[in-house]
């Protein structure tokens, strides 16, 4: 009987396996739905966070509120990080300007003075009725003179925060921030004038005194506020008495004690014209090395007066130190014969030593500081002397001590045939 029931064609087995294919599909159209609401209901939920996140982003006035209160706390990296989303994700908001406005304080806040100003810049140039664009156009030449180099380099920078600032002060004179604007345009000036000083002393200390004195009138002209005004002055009337222009250094210094300046500078003015006048009373007309300048003005001037070939007549080393040249034109030869003190009678007798060295002659200093010629053949009056010497200027139109004029003839001794009476070559009177 079991077994007849499990024959094929036995219609019980197959209702029951008809039934079992049922409950099969049944249970798969259950879970298929069950799983469909399931990931519906995910997905629904996943996209209403997705809004509500997005929503919540682009509440320009609200990250703006929240950047503030940040703002007013110092933390000006959360200001950055949040008003820089902010300005990508609201850009036409009615509030863009204030962002643009608050990202560039909290940028220069940080020390970005190059990115605070790219922000101030937007700002004016987007927004130019806003009522930042008139901070903001200040702000420009602030950011310009924090981010400009120091004086020993190139001042590129200093010059855009002066022009910036110069146009701030024309289109906002009455402006609460123009006394701000005008002490930083000050400050970049100050530091130009500084360069200028700097370019100008650095070619008095490597003795271009020309070029020196050209840099310090510059200056003086450009900067005519700068506190490096009057120190420029001084070192001007220093320079031009280093190259025989004396009569424009004593007009300086003679300016300067005019003008009533400060104790520590007319003491400067004072000391630096009694030394130019004390120049002209020897008959000089310009310093003569670094030793001069350190000297003070009451200190004399050495006496070392040199050879045809760089040795000084008193056979000591002078160092650089170059020759003393008289001024004929500063000495007054009627005064100089009525008082006898520059004849060959008064002056003593000196004997030139035959001339191994082949020097045909050497240049001796008289008792009052001028130069006479001691040839070993012919003697030379000392106006003479000194004429000749004007008549052949050196490199700076001052004619070297001890070299005779270059008049194209021979020099009068004759190396062939030499003097041999040393008293020959004294001075004869006149």
């Amino acid at each position: 009987m079991y077994f007849r029931c499990l024959a094929p064609g036995n219609p019980v087995l197959r209702e029951a396996n008809e039934t079992r294919e049922r409950m099969r599909i049944r249970t798969f159209f259950r879970v298929l739905v069950v799983g469909l609401t399931v990931v519906f209901a995910v997905s629904s939920a996943t996209d209403a966070a997705w809004r509500s996140r997005r929503k919540k982003r682009y509440d320009c006035s609200a990250r703006l509120a929240r950047a503030l209160v940040k703002y007013d706390k110092g933390r000006f990296g959360d200001v950055k990080t949040i008003l820089t989303d902010t300005k990508y994700q609201c850009g036409g908001h009615s509030a863009m300007d204030s962002i643009l406005y608050y990202l560039g304080m909290a940028h220069l806040q940080s020390r970005s003075a190059n990115e605070a100003k790219l922000e101030f810049e937007r700002l004016i140039n987007d927004f130019p009725n806003s009522p930042f664009a008139e901070e903001a156009a200040f702000r420009i030449g602030h950011c310009s003179y924090l981010s400009s180099n120091p004086p020993a380099r190139d001042q590129s920078t200093t010059r855009d925060a002066i022009r910036e600032l110069t146009n701030f002060l024309d289109r906002h004179p009455e402006s609460a921030l123009a006394d701000s604007a005008k002490k930083y345009l000050h400050k970049s000036r100050e530091k130009l004038a500084e360069k200028a000083f700097n370019t100008a002393r650095f070619y008095e200390k490597i003795d271009k005194y020309e070029a020196a004195v050209v840099y310090y009138r510059a200056l003086i002209d450009e900067y005519p506020e700068s506190e490096y005004v009057m120190e420029s002055r001084l070192a001007t009337a220093r320079c031009l008495a280093r190259v025989a222009r004396a009569v424009e250094a004593r007009d300086e210094l003679t300016a300067i004690l005019a003008e009533e300046p400060d104790e520590e500078t007319a003491r400067k003015a004072r000391d630096l014209l009694a030394r130019v006048d004390e120049l002209g009373r020897k008959g000089k007309r310009r310093w003569f090395g670094r030793d001069e300048e350190t000297a003070g003005p009451g200190s004399p001037a050495p006496d070392t007066v040199s050879g045809t070939d760089g040795d000084t007549a008193s056979g000591q080393e002078t160092g650089d130190t170059p020759a003393a040249v008289p001024d004929t034109s500063a000495v007054d030869s009627a005064n100089i014969d009525s008082a006898g003190t520059d004849t060959a009678e008064t002056r003593p007798e000196r004997t030139a030593p035959p001339d191994t060295t082949g020097r045909q002659d050497e240049t001796d200093a008289g008792p009052d500081g001028d130069t006479m010629q001691a040839d070993t053949s012919v003697a030379k009056k000392p106006d003479a002397a000194a004429g000749e010497a004007g008549e052949n200027p050196g490199p700076d139109g001052e004619s070297p001590a001890g070299v005779p004029p270059d008049t194209g003839a021979s020099p009068e001794k004759s190396e062939s045939a030499p003097s041999e009476d040393p008293d020959s070559a004294k001075p004869s009177s006149q």
